[in-house]
């Protein structure tokens, strides 16, 4: 019969539940045995026929020396060092987009319009509707396409609540839009000098306004395409007969202007992707005869 020598409880490292959680005068600071300890231990369990613990002095370690080290975890200062980007409109030359519009829409409070409403939002704005449809008409065709009487505005409805919170405030209001009402002369709609203004705010976040935002001559207009889904929108609208009205003359004006528009950048993509290819400066410009010619010659 074989007799297992008797292990003393002081010199072993317990994994029972009254022992896991304290280290005695024998154990290291992180709660394990020193080394002299953990031999005497491993030792102890082979004798009574148990498997060596992993990484102990009895497998030599290998696998303790083989287990990857974890990564520090980041620092909560480094998680909020990058903030999250800030959309910005484009910066716009006032100068230009006026005399664009003074030359061709030949309208002084549109011209004036452009200057105020640049200083008064700081993010995305632009034209749409009829005056949309115009400066678009005007850079392609080189004239508006139908007289206009007021300005629609696109932007965003956190922009929209803090024009309109400040032209409440007698100290902070814009004194150049006068508020709908009494003051404008229409229930609804701001006034810019002679012109109604009417502030279109869709149900979208600001990412999405500006991804319906291009420049035409440092002008911030609505594009072509969504001009022309939000034309089709109004067609059929019973409830306004007038929207429906203006609908069925719009679309297809747009949609010629995007036909116009699509086979002009055609045109510049093909210019440019020709210019690129063009022979280095000093070598001999070779025609499609000539470059025959110099093939076949042996």
């Amino acid at each position: 019969m074989i007799r297992f020598p008797k292990v003393d409880p002081a010199r072993t490292n317990s994994l029972s539940g009254d022992e896991a959680g304290s280290a005695g005068p024998s154990s290291t600071p992180s709660g394990h045995p020193p080394p002299a300890a953990a031999g005497e231990q491993a030792r102890m369990g082979v004798l009574a026929g148990l498997p060596p613990r992993v990484g102990s002095p009895a497998d030599g370690g290998s696998a303790a020396r083989k287990r990857p080290r974890e990564a520090a975890p980041a620092s909560t200062e480094a998680s909020f060092a990058v903030a999250a980007p800030v959309l910005r409109a484009p910066v716009i030359d006032p100068a230009i987009a006026a005399g664009f519009i003074a030359r061709h829409l030949k309208n002084q409070d549109l011209v004036d319009m452009v200057t105020a409403l640049d200083k008064q939002f700081s993010g995305y704005w632009a034209f749409t509707g009829s005056v949309a449809l115009n400066i678009h008409a005007a850079e392609l065709d080189g004239k508006i396409a139908r007289p206009f009487h007021d300005a629609d505005i696109l932007i965003d409805r956190n922009n929209y609540q803090s024009f309109c919170a400040r032209q409440l405030d007698e100290g902070k209001r814009n004194p150049a839009f006068l508020n709908p009402g009494l003051e404008s002369g229409d229930r609804t709609h701001y006034k810019f000098k002679q012109m109604l203004v009417d502030f279109v705010c869709p149900d979208t976040d600001r990412k999405k306004i500006k991804d319906q935002i291009e420049l035409v001559s440092n002008i911030p207009v609505r594009s072509l395409r969504f001009l022309i889904g939000s034309k089709k929108c109004d067609l059929g609208d019973s409830f306004q007969p007038e929207r429906d009205k203006k609908a069925r003359i719009d679309v297809p004006i747009l949609e010629r202007l995007l036909e116009k528009k699509a086979a002009r950048d055609a045109l510049d993509i093909a210019g440019a992707q020709a210019g690129s290819m063009q022979p280095a400066a000093g070598a001999p410009d070779l025609s499609p005869p000539e470059k025959l010619k110099r093939k076949l010659q042996f």
